[in-house]
């Protein structure tokens, strides 16, 4: 998100990064799954996907190139934080 979701608000990725680490590390999750249809209700109803909306209109005229710029920060952060779950399988 180039500063998260294009509106420099990083705390609520942050706040994720964090969480899924946790759960990583205390929990033993090993794994994620999403979806468009998740991604979807995310956009809708989470404030800081909402708030960066306008700014990615603005930037891509394509649709499928706006769901991308959204949520592919999202999805690299999750990888990342996955790197040594896999680097130990």
């Amino acid at each position: 998100m180039a500063s998260s979701r294009h509106n420099g608000d990083t705390s609520a990725s942050e706040d994720r990064t964090t969480r899924l680490a946790a759960w990583i590390a205390d929990d033993g999750i090993q794994g994620l799954t999403s979806n468009p249809a998740i991604f979807y209700h995310a956009i809708c109803h989470d404030p800081a996907y909402r708030a960066a909306l306008p700014a990615v209109r603005g930037a891509h005229a394509d649709p499928e190139q706006r769901f991308e710029a959204l949520v592919l920060p999202d999805v690299q952060r999750a990888c990342d934080q996955f790197a040594r779950v896999y680097q130990d399988s």
